[in-house]
């Protein structure tokens, strides 16, 4: 046999890292000797022996050492020469090997010593399937070579291993660079943690911004900005604001109640507990400025969560706000900011110096925020001053905001970027704008805010924005050129033909920036846009690296970038040595922004912060690398720590909190981006108890997606824990327990298909509730996006939140998408049956119907006039039986869909006018079961037991009524609406039975009530409600009430309706006996006629006044306090009803006292009212339609127009009670406020307008509420000025003669003239009166001049609502109305002269647009323009200053603040208005 026979002998070395290179090599010379016993057998039979050993990621290697006398042949070889004296040949396979070309193995070193030139010569021999570049052997190489100079140059044969670097020079260079280090002969990189690392001191910034040297706290920096900008605006939310100047004032107000009332020193915590909200701004600030510590606590943590953070704090008090204050169940103080604003009113000069006294230093504590424990136990980082002003500074200096910017506050407080978005902000001048709770889950209003404030910064994690942008692409907000036609940005216009948004910065924090979100938004946005990714845990005080995408880019996920200036980033390997470049290891971070430690936790600092060179670093756990461009790269985490939606989450204070549980064990795993899925070893352990028990404890955003329960967990050949056999998360269990998948209808699949796309799950299950699907709040924003662009615009988060299944969520839905679908429909029938352009309005036809109008009104009156004066009596019959016979006339004319003037609309205008000149007559029969009949004699389906006190109906003959159902007075049944195009459609209102409809309720769009529904008084309801639903305000609740008491029997027994005939046969007989009076008085006058009847008209107001008074004095009486009663007893008939028919049968004798007249709290007084001085009231019937001896008005107190108070509460069971009304000292009641019994409100409060008070409403003085229900306002009242009224009182004889005066002109007017002329004189003269009231600048003229239009409000107006004669009326009296415009009354508007309508605009009756405030009794104006196409439902209110851009729908109780600005085509709902 010929040849060379070889037998391998393989064998492993393990290395000791500790061990020196000499150690090493005597290891391996001894095993080499060891394993040579073993050479008779075949290495075929050794791997066979260990095939359960994984092969080893190292390749395979031969060394071979020769010592020649001459050198090795290199005649073909590549030389690389490192040094004078040293030589390394490097061969490829395919270059020269063995002179064949082929590599013998993966790599081959040979060692060549040649003893007469004493020289040594290496030779790697690399095969190109595994180095498959030239440049991948040279970095080989050139670390081999480092290792060498170490060993043998550096004299390190003896240094443990783990201290050889392999870092190269260049290499280093990049690290310096990397922090800005220049000094390289001082500073350099070493192999060890404990000389020559970057020291704070050496770092510079690399931009012309250098941070300032001095160190100053966050107050101080605040107080700076105060004195520069003052009056700059500071902080926004909606349409409310602060200045820098009155954020100091309540910041200081703040500071001082915790200094004084709660004994807070400098640095003690302070808690706060506060939804997002002007509030939580003035809470952080208050508490920095007192020199406490902050403490955020997020209000969305459960109960359990929040008691053991504050335990862990040991805070001195806990500051919270109307909406958190109940979150609180443990002893521990609680300070409501919205409470305390108004109690520091008149600080002294020595209060003051409280503040400026604190000894607060940079080095104090300024902050305190938790993040999660591995332990199981948050821990807090504690943030100094200095930390966090350093990093702000270092911030502003390389661009990322100054104090042009405004910047939108999005993060949530559990999140360390809040404090960034709001104290970095102010202490550097800048504007902030806050959304409202939940206001980032909502993508429309977020776009909205993005351009109504000219956002230039927005800070917010990639996920966010990612599906933000996704959204806005199918919508106008941001992306549609018509929306940024005039957006302004930083200060600078925006050109027309940028099709783009503006904004001029975007940052990214808390998780990886993928480089598809990158792509999507510098398509988006414009190229000045300034985008950013930036890094930092909250030990490192927000921000310590950041990367600014410039041009393109070739990275999957963009880097973390380079440390900000004042801050250094290291890369060590697990023996604290530096890694070299591209190789992965853990970052530590140095500089100024290293916290001071965890609150109580020593054993945890001493962990995370170690020293380098005297400088502390924090130990991240992050796994990062470096490439060779100096930048910074996310990899992972070292640990079981994981990153979900911006917030570090340590899994194992999950598994902690699951092992409270009867489970043998657990592990909880991160799932793809979005989701956290605990596995849980355990018996007899339900999904459902192990997700209830974690939202019981731990915050939202640690409550596990997905719950999966195994018998036993799969184990390693060690016994442990096998996490990569844990079986995936799988929903298809979750979903055979539910139900099934096949959809009923159009709207469900639909739905299902909308929940398949937002929450990533294959045919999800129509009955599961969405949270067992696993999803985020990220994709419920989404689903909620999705839903609003395909299926329903209406649909909000909190409506899905409720309704958390799809089938539940389509029978919500199906009655407004089948409400818009017949919209759209019957848009489309009119369009198609040939007319589309718009109708133009017919003179002819109105004058026409004001004709017959005046005339049904006039004829009865003056044929009975004619025949007896007793048959004044019939005449209310006669005009109540017009309506239904003209109903019956007109009936086959009127569509329920139909073009606005055209015949049909003109028919419904007709009977809408007929309807309302008779409301007189109708108000005596409200209550009554007459009612009820006169409705079924009108085409309504009104059922027995149904009481009816409202008279707002404009086409009764579409509603339906269930029995034993109560509808309150002044509530409106709106079954006519405007639609796009020129359309309007007349819906049906279906109400159910033992229903319970609250005062001043808005019914419109179509509504469909099952039974046994409540709805609190000023709540607007459209579509279908189902039973056993609670309404109040906007909000719809399911709950279970009292059923038997809610569904009593309310008809009225025989002798009740005897009684109340007999009541309304008397009270006509009191009318007609008055008049006969009058009348005899009349002809007994020796005077002019016109002077006789005008003394005469003034008489008979006098006496039907005085002769109210007395039936309510003596007749009614006075009620009980607390006392309940139903709706058909005796007590509520003779209380309630019969004072409600009083005041309004003698409505008309009542102008005789003007507004605000001095006469009203005299008139109360008498009635039994607890009334103070200087009681300023608008209107008088809705006071005496209250119990007066319940009115309890201390001094002070204004009420303004439409205010009411509502006689009874509604309670839960269909109870009426009556109760005080409580108002203290200067009390400001806005217009159209509803104040129900038991209100109790504190002085100096002021009631917004729309706004509903109730035994619930808590007030503090100087409090504003706004809404229904009533909701306190995070700012206060302006201190009164006692001395500024003007509101002035006119005597009472002066005012009979101007009421004498003004009559007298009438019917001189009129019994001249006659009817057609007199009513164009009197016209003339309100006219000419109104535009010169300016220049008859004198009280009698004024006064005077109120009478003329109150008369003509009462004669002449009602004939003319919603005719383009009211416009051309509002035109002479100064408006400036457009063409084609609907107002339904002339009290709609008032200051005609500051108004401006646009084309097209219309009104829903009551709606109003108001151009003056009596704002503490200071009259104020400001101008209104409304754009065209603009639609105002019932209830909806326009305050001065407003602007309406045009296309605008203002849903009923809209309330648009003064000076607001809404946007093209934008719509409108609740108070104050939100899109």
């Amino acid at each position: 046999m010929i040849g060379m026979f070889v037998n391998l002998l393989p064998y492993r070395i393990v290395v000791d890292p500790h061990a020196g290179f000499c150690d090493l090599l005597q290891q391996v010379h001894q095993l080499t000797i060891d394993v040579l016993q073993h050479s008779y057998l075949p290495y075929q039979y050794i791997i066979g022996q260990h095939q359960q050993r994984e092969r080893h990621s190292m390749p395979s290697i031969h060394f071979q050492y020769e010592s020649l006398i001459s050198s090795l042949n290199h005649k073909s070889n590549k030389q690389l020469t490192l040094t004078s004296d040293t030589e390394i040949s490097l061969y490829t396979d395919r270059d020269w090997s063995h002179g064949n070309g082929v590599a013998l193995f993966d790599l081959g070193l040979t060692v060549s010593h040649d003893h007469n030139l004493q020289k040594t010569d290496f030779t790697l021999e690399c095969s190109a399937d595994l180095f498959t570049s030239q440049e991948q052997v040279n970095e080989l190489s050139s670390r081999f070579q480092q290792l060498l100079r170490q060993i043998f140059i550096n004299t390190m044969l003896h240094a443990p291993i783990y201290e050889l670097s392999l870092i190269l020079p260049n290499e280093k260079q990049i690290y310096l660079d990397l922090n800005g280090i220049t000094n390289t002969t001082t500073v350099i990189l070493s192999s060890t943690t404990n000389s020559h690392l970057p020291s704070s001191k050496n770092i510079t910034t690399n931009t012309p911004h250098k941070c300032r040297h001095t160190i100053d706290t966050i107050h101080q920096l605040f107080y700076q900005q105060i004195a520069t900008k003052a009056q700059k605006i500071a902080v926004e939310l909606d349409e409310q604001s602060l200045t820098y100047d009155e954020l100091f004032f309540y910041t200081q107000r703040l500071a001082l109640c915790l200094i004084e009332e709660y004994d807070v020193k400098v640095g003690d915590i302070v808690c706060q507990c506060v939804e997002r909200s002007i509030s939580m701004v003035i809470g952080i600030m208050g508490i920095e400025m007192s020199g406490a510590v902050y403490c955020p606590l997020s209000p969305r943590d459960p109960e359990e969560r929040l008691h053991m953070l504050v335990r862990e704090t040991n805070c001195r008090v806990v500051l919270v706000h109307w909406l958190t204050g109940l979150k609180f169940a443990i002893r521990v103080p609680l300070l409501c900011i919205d409470d305390l604003l108004s109690i520091y009113h008149n600080n002294s000069r020595r209060r003051l110096d409280i503040l400026s006294e604190l000894t607060a230093s940079s080095e104090a504590i300024a902050y305190t925020i938790f993040t999660s424990g591995s332990t199981g136990t948050p821990k807090a980082a504690m943030v100094r001053h200095r930390n966090f002003v350093e990093c702000i500074r270092a911030l502003v200096s390389i661009g990322k905001f100054d104090d042009a910017d405004i910047v939108i506050q999005m993060a949530r407080c559990s999140f360390d970027i809040h404090l960034s978005d709001i104290l970095g902000t102010l202490i550097v001048g800048a504007t902030l704008v806050m959304l409202h709770p939940k206001g980032n889950l909502d993508f429309d209003y977020l776009a909205l805010i993005l351009l109504s404030k000219q956002i230039t910064m927005i800070q917010t994690v990639p996920t966010l924005l990612n599906q933000f942008f996704q959204y806005n692409n199918g919508t106008d907000y941001v992306l549609g050129e018509a929306s940024i036609k005039n957006i302004c940005s930083s200060g600078e216009l925006i050109a027309r033909n940028e099709a783009q948004f503006r904004l001029p910065m975007f940052s990214y924090l808390g998780e990886p920036f993928p480089s598809k979100m990158a792509s999507l938004l510098k398509r988006n946005v414009p190229a000045s846009t300034r985008i950013w990714n930036f890094y930092g845990p909250a030990e490192a005080t927000i921000d310590c690296s950041y990367y600014e995408l410039l041009g393109s880019f070739d990275f999957n996920t963009v880097p973390i970038g380079k440390p900000i200036p004042n801050y250094c980033c290291v890369v060590f390997d697990k023996f604290s040595q530096p890694v070299p470049i591209d190789q992965e290891g853990e970052l530590f971070i140095g500089g100024s922004g290293i916290f001071a430690g965890y609150l109580g936790r020593d054993d945890l600092t001493a962990k995370a912060l170690i020293d380098i060179d005297g400088n502390l670093f924090y130990r991240t756990g992050d796994i990062v690398k470096v490439d060779d461009q100096g930048l910074i790269h996310y990899v992972g985490r070292k640990d079981f720590q994981v990153k979900l939606h911006g917030q570090r989450i340590e899994l194992g204070e999950i598994e902690r909190c699951l092992l409270e549980l009867n489970v043998s064990a657990c592990v909880v795993t991160k799932w793809g981006d979005d989701h956290l899925v605990a596995y849980v070893q355990g018996a007899d352990i339900s999904v459902d108890t192990l997700r209830d028990h974690c939202a019981a404890r731990l915050p939202p955003f640690m409550v596990p997606s997905l719950y999966v329960v195994l018998d036993e967990f799969p184990l390693n050949a060690n016994g442990k824990l096998d996490r990569k056999r844990l079986p995936s998360p799988n929903l298809m269990p979750a979903r055979s327990n539910c139900g099934d998948c096949v959809p009923r209808s159009v709207l469900e699949k639909q739905l299902q298909e909308i929940f398949s796309q937002a929450f990533h799950v294959d045919s999800p299950d129509l009955e599961c509730k969405f949270g067992e699907f696993g999803v985020s709040s990220i994709d419920v924003m989404v689903a909620v996006a999705i839903i609003r662009q395909k299926v329903c615009d209406e649909i909000d988060i909190g409506l899905l939140l409720s309704n958390p299944s799809i089938r539940q969520l389509a029978e919500i839905l199906e009655p407004l998408v089948s409400q818009k679908e017949r919209q759209n429909t019957s848009v489309k029938v009119v369009l198609d049956q040939g007319v589309h352009d718009r109708m133009s309005p017919s003179l002819f036809l109105e004058s026409f119907g004001i004709a017959v109008l005046v005339c049904q009104w006039l004829l009865p009156i003056m044929l009975a006039v004619r025949c007896h004066p007793s048959m004044l009596l019939v005449v209310p019959f006669v005009h109540l039986m017009s309506y239904p016979i003209w109903l019956r006339l007109l009936s086959s004319r009127i569509e329920n869909v139909g073009r606005i003037f055209s015949s049909s609309f003109y028919c419904w205008w007709f009977l809408d006018r007929l309807w309302r000149n008779n409301t007189f007559w109708l108000r005596h029969l409200l209550g009554t079961p007459f009612y009820n009949s006169y409705l079924r004699l009108c085409g309504a389906h009104i059922d027995v037991g149904t009481h009816i006190y409202t008279t707002a109906i404009d086409a009764p003959w579409v509603l339906r009524i269930g029995k034993n159902t109560l509808i309150a007075d002044h509530s409106i049944l709106n079954c006519l609406s405007y639609l796009e195009n020129d359309v309007f459609e007349l819906h049906k209102i279906h109400i159910g039975s033992h229903c319970l409809i609250g005062t001043r309720c808005v019914l419109h769009d179509g509504v469909d009530m099952d039974d046994n529904i409540i709805v609190q008084p000023m709540s607007p309801v459209t579509g279908h409600i189902k039973s056993e639903t609670l309404i109040d305000g906007e909000k719809q609740m399911k709950t279970s009430f009292n059923i038997l008491a809610l569904r009593k029997d309310r008809s009225f027994s025989c002798w009740q309706t005897i009684y109340q005939i007999i009541s309304l046969l008397l009270l006509s007989f009191s009318h007609f006996t008055l008049l006969v009076f009058i009348y005899h008085i009349y002809q007994t006058l020796n005077l002019p006629a016109p002077i006789s009847f005008a003394i005469c008209w003034t008489m008979w107001s006098f006496i039907g006044l005085c002769f109210v008074l007395i039936l309510l004095k003596f007749l009614v009486g006075s009620f009980v306090a607390g006392e309940k009663c139903v709706v058909n007893s005796w007590l509520h008939l003779h209380k309630i009803w019969l004072r409600q028919l009083i005041v309004s049968s003698f409505h008309y004798t009542l102008s005789l006292v003007n507004s605000y007249d001095p006469v009203f709290p005299i008139v109360l007084r008498w009635l039994g009212a607890q009334i103070g001085s200087n009681i300023k009231l608008a209107e008088i019937d809705t006071f005496l339609s209250y119990p007066t001896n319940l009115l309890r008005f201390e001094t002070g107190v204004t009420a303004f127009g439409y205010v009411l108070l509502v006689p009874t509460e509604i309670t839960m069971i269909g109870e009426c009670r009556m109760d005080y009304i409580t108002l203290g000292a200067h009390i400001n009641l806005g217009n159209g406020c509803s104040v129900l019994p038991g209100t109790d409100l504190k002085s100096a409060t002021m009631i917004g307008n729309l706004t509903r008070t109730s035994r619930e409403t808590d007030s503090h003085p100087g409090s504003i509420l706004i809404g229904a229900p009533a909701r306190v306002m995070p700012f206060d009242m302006p201190s009164r000025n006692s001395t500024i009224d003007e509101i002035k009182a006119i005597p009472l004889w002066f005012k009979c003669l101007c009421h004498l005066s003004s009559n007298c002109a009438l019917v001189t007017i009129y019994s001249l003239a006659g009817i057609l002329v007199g009513s164009i004189m009197h016209t003339a003269l309100y006219c000419v009166l109104y535009r010169w009231r300016s220049y008859l600048n004198y009280s009698a003229i004024s006064y005077f001049t109120v009478k003329v239009h109150q008369e003509y409000e009462i004669l002449i107006c009602p004939f003319l609502g919603n005719t383009q004669w009211l416009i051309r009326l509002f035109r002479l009296l100064g408006a400036r109305i457009g063409t084609s415009v609907l107002i339904p009354d002339c009290t709609s508007l008032r200051d005609f002269d500051m108004i401006s309508i646009g084309d097209n605009v219309r009104l829903n009756f009551p709606a109003y647009i108001m151009c003056h405030s009596y704002e503490q009794r200071i009259w104020k104006v400001a101008p209104v323009k409304i754009g065209d196409s603009c639609v105002l439902m019932c209830g909806s209110l326009i305050m001065p200053g407003c602007i309406l851009s045009g296309g605008n729908r203002l849903y009923p109780y809209t309330m648009v603040m003064k000076n607001d600005h809404l946007p093209l085509n934008t719509h409108w709902r609740g108070l104050p208005a939100r899109k």
